[in-house]
């Protein structure tokens, strides 16, 4: 599987913060476990860091895709406290070229591909996600959820006006063809917050 997430979350959340560890981590988990064909192919910690309430269809599918080849762009445009310990973002995420069986020597279009916008309301309680999480890696060495939870999760929701994912379709974000994830993750295990 060569398939990288990069992300953009510009004026909405810092991806260098504990929330923007937290998010990074619970997608990037979700669309791994979702191509590979379940949740134990994610994100060390990710069993840990979903509730019961969490609809695990998504990524306990019996239909993994092993030679996915390509990036997922991914964009935060929404942030939202709903109470002190619980947060909601609003993303949209842009896969070109999702599911070739061999790779594509060729740049990628930002836009020319699958757009979708999710959803993720997750709780602050307990130790923090690590902060400054940026490398070379592909995955986290360790896990990087601290105690938080996600509790609700849709990767595919109805938005209020189509415009709302424009900007995952412009060239103005860091959308290019990559070999390597944007921020990425460290070379060795991080202290947790």
């Amino acid at each position: 599987m060569q398939y990288n997430i990069n992300w953009s979350a510009e004026n909405t959340l810092d991806l260098m913060s504990p929330d923007g560890t937290f998010v990074r981590a619970f997608r990037e988990s979700a669309v791994l476990a979702n191509y590979a064909g379940g949740s134990d192919s994610a994100y060390p910690g990710f069993q840990d860091a979903i509730t019961a309430t969490i609809d695990r269809s998504f990524y306990d599918a019996e239909w993994p895709y092993p030679h996915v080849y390509g990036n997922e762009y991914n964009r935060i445009f929404e942030f939202t406290e709903l109470a002190a310990d619980k947060v909601q973002i609003i993303a949209c995420a842009v896969q070109p070229h999702s599911f070739p069986m061999t790779p594509i020597p060729k740049p990628e279009v930002p836009g020319n591909g699958n757009v979708t916008a999710y959803r993720l309301i997750y709780q602050r309680q307990g130790t923090s996600p690590p902060s400054n999480q940026q490398g070379n890696r592909e995955v986290p060495y360790a896990s990087v959820f601290g105690d938080w939870k996600a509790i609700e999760y849709d990767s595919n929701i109805d938005i209020d006006t189509p415009e709302a994912v424009t900007p995952c379709l412009t060239a103005n974000y860091k959308f290019h063809y990559t070999h390597s994830p944007e921020p990425g993750w460290p070379e060795s295990p991080q202290p947790l917050a």
